[in-house]
């Protein structure tokens, strides 16, 4: 799993959902052989929330991955 995501506290509402997801998706990941969690923000916050857990934009697609 990310680091960043490890370092989260239980209890911060969409943040413990984003680092259960980066969790779950690195498992998966491990027996899929996955290689990145991509999200499609629905704003330049959402975005700016994506961010600063290093996910990275995908071109001009308005996408944001990070490798798992």
């Amino acid at each position: 799993p990310h680091n960043d995501m490890l370092k989260l506290e239980k209890g911060k509402g969409r943040w413990t959902l984003l680092r259960d997801a980066i969790i779950n998706a690195s498992k998966v990941a491990a027996i899929a052989g996955a290689r990145a969690l991509v999200v499609d923000p629905v704003d330049d916050s959402a975005a700016a929330f994506y961010a600063r857990f290093g996910f990275r934009r995908i071109g001009d697609s308005g996408r944001m991955a990070i490798r798992l």
